[in-house]
């Protein structure tokens, strides 16, 4: 029970701490890289289904270009 008290206390007392931390700046590049992976999945489906691999080549490199850069 000491136990519990004692990191509730310390949670609360790091808490300004935990707070001054910006988390937005990381959730950009996540929602980003995000967006990046779901394009790739739509071309992979679209190449797939009409066989046109070798006419998206130049996107499918862009693709792998910006998610190496995000990454």
């Amino acid at each position: 029970m000491k136990a519990a008290f004692v990191i509730l206390i310390s949670v609360l007392l790091l808490q300004p701490l935990l707070d001054s931390f910006d988390v937005a700046d990381h959730n950009v590049a996540f929602n980003h890289t995000s967006a990046l992976l779901l394009e790739e999945l739509d071309l992979e489906a679209h190449c797939a289904a009409n066989g046109d691999h070798q006419q998206h080549q130049s996107e499918h490199a862009e693709l792998a270009k910006q998610l190496s850069d995000s990454a």
